[in-house]
C-alpha cells in the first residue's frame, strides 16, 4: 500500500512582539569650567575688600573722623540749647529785652491785678443771659451773625480796614462773632420791654444815620439827604440795642439776685462743710 505522507504543517507559535518604543535618552550635562571672567570679578571685589580695609585703618582718616564727628555733636548741642531758648523766649515770654525775659506770668499777675475783675464780671454776665436765653427759649443763628458781622465792615470802611482793627484790637474774627451773639441774646431777651415813640425813632435816625449807613451817605449828592422809610427798620434794630446797652446794667444787677455767683476774682473763695450743696438748695428757694 501506498503510504500517504500526512502534510505535516509547522504551526508557528505566536511570539510576543517586541515593543519598539524606544526610551527616553538621558541627556548628559558636560561640566562646564568656570569662565576667567568670573575669577577676575572675585578678584578685583578681593582686592577692593583690601584696599577700604586699609583705608579704613588709616590713622589719619580715624582722626579726621573723630573730628567730623566731635563737630557734628557740638552742632546738634547748640542747635539743642538755641532752640531751647527760644521756646522759652517765645512761649513763656511776653517779651524780650536785651535778651532779658519778661515772663508770661508776670504779665498774667498784672492782667488779673488790674483788669481781672473787670473781665470775670463781664464773663458772668455773658453765662447769665445764655442761661436767661434758654430759658426763654431764644437763640440766635449763625446767618444773624454773619449778617451784623457784614454789616460791621460795612461801617468800618470794608474788608480791609476790617482786618486792620482786628489786628490792632488784638482779637479774632471768631470772638467777634461770639459777641455779636451774646448782644442779639440781649436784644432778643430785653428787647421786648423797651418802649418807644416813633418821634424817638426819628430823632435817633437824624442824629445817628450817616454813621449807621456810610457807604449810602457818602454816595449821596451835595444838598441830599437820606430816606428814613428806606431805612426804618434796621435803624429800628439799633435803637433797641443801643437802649438794651443802657438797660442792661440795671436788668444784670436784677437777675444776678436770682443767681448763686461765687466771683473769686474779688476775693479767694472760702471752704466749708457742705458748701456746694447747701448753696444748690438756697437757690432752689
Amino acid at each position: 500500500m501506498a503510504r500517504t505522507k500526512k502534510s505535516t504543517t509547522t504551526k508557528t507559535k505566536s511570539m510576543p512582539k517586541k515593543s519598539t518604543a524606544k526610551s527616553p535618552t538621558k541627556t548628559v550635562k558636560k561640566a562646564t569650567t568656570k569662565p576667567k571672567t568670573t575669577v577676575k570679578k572675585v578678584e578685583k571685589v578681593v582686592k577692593k575688600k583690601v584696599e577700604i580695609k586699609k583705608i579704613a585703618d588709616n590713622p589719619i582718616l580715624k582722626l579726621v573722623t573723630k573730628v567730623v564727628v566731635f563737630v557734628i555733636v557740638i552742632i546738634g548741642i547748640l542747635a539743642l540749647a538755641d532752640l531751647g531758648v527760644q521756646y522759652l523766649n517765645n512761649s513763656y515770654s511776653v517779651a524780650v529785652v536785651n535778651g532779658k525775659r519778661i515772663s508770661k506770668h508776670k504779665w498774667h499777675d498784672l492782667l488779673e491785678k488790674y483788669y481781672g475783675s473787670s473781665i470775670a464780671q463781664t464773663l458772668i454776665n455773658d453765662e447769665i443771659i445764655k442761661q436767661e436765653s434758654k430759658k426763654a427759649k431764644v437763640t440766635v443763628s449763625k446767618e444773624d451773625i454773619q449778617k451784623e458781622l457784614d454789616s460791621i465792615i460795612q461801617r468800618i470802611g470794608g474788608q480791609e480796614a476790617y482786618e486792620a482793627a482786628l489786628t490792632a484790637s488784638n482779637i479774632t474774627e471768631e470772638e467777634i462773632k461770639d459777641q455779636i451773639e451774646v448782644q442779639a441774646l440781649y436784644d432778643k431777651v430785653i428787647g421786648p420791654s423797651i418802649t418807644y415813640t416813633e418821634e424817638e425813632l426819628k430823632a435817633f435816625f437824624d442824629q445817628y444815620g450817616t454813621m449807621l449807613f456810610p457807604t449810602e451817605a457818602a454816595a449821596l449828592k451835595e444838598g441830599e439827604k437820606l430816606d428814613y422809610e428806606k431805612y426804618k427798620d434796621e435803624t429800628k434794630a439799633r435803637f433797641i440795642t443801643t437802649k438794651v446797652q443802657e438797660k442792661q446794667a440795671e436788668w444784670l444787677s436784677g437777675k444776678k439776685e436770682e443767681y448763686v455767683v461765687q466771683d473769686n476774682s474779688i476775693e479767694q473763695p472760702k471752704y466749708g462743710f457742705l458748701t456746694i450743696i447747701r448753696n444748690l438748695l438756697t437757690k432752689k428757694k
